[in-house]
């Protein structure tokens, strides 16, 4: 597998919400529902796209990403709100990043820095002497996932799809969002 993930295939019911089932709008069937559109949500999908496997994708946000989120300003810098470095012990990432061709750049930090770990605890000054082996993506992390996104059918990923209820059936599983049940062979939380 390109990204070594660990991945919670739900067995039994996980209930989130006391919601009526009996409302809810049936939905046509698919083999997976993945829920979460972030790296790993969006990785497996690719996977399971090159291997003909029907899947969706079901995301809380309004967009793709995850913790991965890249702002661009109107002067054209990218500021990450998310994920942001990379380090060179990320080997099933740096094969990922290779296959969609997603560049890196060398992140140089040399020289104090100002570390707040817990907003508990007073930030605290930082040296590195800038031999750390820290990358970022050019362009910004967002690239990643847009990559991922681009070897996905738009219709497959479902945004604003809150998650209230994972079950099993006895044809399978079942995903309540929204008012809707999405039916399923398996089910994958990221």
């Amino acid at each position: 597998m390109y990204l070594r993930v660990v991945i919670l295939i739900v067995l039994s019911y996980i209930r989130y919400s006391n919601q009526n089932i009996d409302n809810c709008e049936r939905m046509e069937s698919t083999d997976v529902i993945i829920v979460g559109a972030g790296l790993t949500g969006m990785t497996l999908a690719r996977n399971l796209a090159q291997k003909g496997i029907k899947f969706i994708i079901l995301e809380a946000r309004d967009r793709v990403g995850g913790r991965i989120h890249s702002i661009k300003k109107e002067d054209g810098a990218v500021v990450e709100m998310g994920a942001t470095w990379f380090f060179p012990h990320f080997n099933n990432l740096f094969k990922l990043l290779k296959q969609i061709k997603v560049d890196l750049e060398g992140q140089f930090m040399k020289g104090y820095t100002m570390y707040e770990s817990d907003k508990k605890i007073p930030a605290r000054k930082v040296y590195s002497s800038g031999d750390d082996d820290m990358f970022r993506v050019k362009g910004g992390t967002s690239q990643i996932i847009e990559k991922l996104y681009e070897n996905i059918e738009r219709d497959q990923v479902l945004l604003k799809q809150k998650v209230t209820e994972i079950r099993k059936s006895s044809e399978g599983m079942e995903v309540i969002s929204n008012g809707q049940i999405f039916k399923s062979r398996r089910v994958v939380t990221t």
